[in-house]
């Protein structure tokens, strides 16, 4: 099994490499396709599971062609005008999350907001001596 990883191609660890994206894109589309309800719910968890593993996996075939940290992420930069798959991922994680904080901000504004206009208005309705 060592003999066989050490002697493995570029050539090699690119087409495994395309082949886990390709995996990859595969079950992302299924899990975005998959309904929200009850009875889709086992689809949806090995959608989920399928995609953990496919994007580790890329991950690590990715570390492994074009090496570690910020200069591993340069070149494939460079090679192939992409970011690493786990970099992707993040920046999916934080525009949701910033997604999630903007709505949920928003809403609360609109609630102070109402709460301000009903106070101006009672009080205003008692500076005339309707209540």
């Amino acid at each position: 099994m060592i003999a066989s990883l050490a002697a493995r191609t570029p050539d090699d660890l690119e087409d495994e490499l395309q082949d886990a994206r390709s995996s990859l894109r595969y079950w992302e589309r299924r899990l975005r396709a998959t309904g929200r309800g009850p009875r889709h719910r086992r689809r949806r968890r090995e959608a989920q599971q399928h995609v953990v593993r496919w994007t580790a996996r890329v991950h690590e075939l990715e570390r492994r062609r074009f090496g570690t940290g910020a200069r591993g992420a340069l070149v494939q930069l460079v090679e192939e005008q992409r970011l690493p798959a786990v970099v992707r991922h993040r920046g999916r994680t934080v525009a949701r999350r910033t997604r999630t904080v903007l709505v949920v901000g928003s809403v609360a504004v609109g609630v102070t907001l109402l709460a301000v206009l009903a106070a101006v208005l009672v009080t205003a309705l008692r500076v005339v001596g309707v209540l």
